[in-house]
């Protein structure tokens, strides 16, 4: 004796009926789900973030179009997932450039230190913004050992100052002092 043939009605009663039942059991075994789930994501964290880096690039309209939808629903947790972002890169450029320190003076507090460009090149990469720059460059330690350098914000001044990178012409008037002719 085989299984009597279900009509389709049967068929999609059966099958919702089995989605409430597994909605129901999930509800009443978080512990085990949560148990459950961690040991699946860690089995198959490779396949999947391959799938999803795949998906992707397939679907980059569709990707830009809902990561839009959430940023406009969730405007903190986007200020917020896009700092932390930033910090990460920014850690992983002051691996590449040799730690938290800066190189003329030794000052090591991280709230002072900046990223200073060696010197303006010619065939310096040109970056639309400075995200997208932290982004070369964290992907790029080569890259970013040849262009950047850590320095204090002293230092950096004072670098700035003497090679004449900033304009200070209005500024020395108003503190009375004379400009340096350019």
């Amino acid at each position: 004796m085989g299984r009597r043939k279900l009509t389709p009605q049967q068929a999609e009663k059966r099958r919702l009926e089995r989605l409430q039942y597994n909605s129901d059991w999930r509800k009443r075994n978080p512990e085990r789900v949560k148990t459950r789930d961690k040991k699946y994501h860690l089995k198959y964290k490779e396949k999947r973030l391959q799938y999803s880096k795949e998906w992707r690039i397939k679907n980059k309209e569709q990707q830009r179009i809902s990561c839009a939808k959430w940023r406009a629903k969730n405007p903190e947790k986007a200020l917020l997932s896009t700092r932390r972002y930033n910090v990460r890169i920014k850690f992983i450029i002051y691996d590449h450039l040799g730690g938290f320190q800066c190189v003329k003076c030794g000052f090591t507090d991280i709230r002072a230190l900046q990223f200073d460009h060696i010197h303006q090149a010619k065939n310096s990469p040109q970056f639309g913004s400075r995200n997208s720059e932290l982004r070369y460059y964290a992907k790029n330690p080569e890259e970013c050992r040849k262009y950047l350098q850590i320095l204090c914000s002293n230092c950096n001044w004072i670098k700035r100052f003497e090679n004449d990178e900033v304009d200070h012409r209005g500024k020395a008037q108003r503190f009375g002092v004379a400009a340096r002719e350019t």
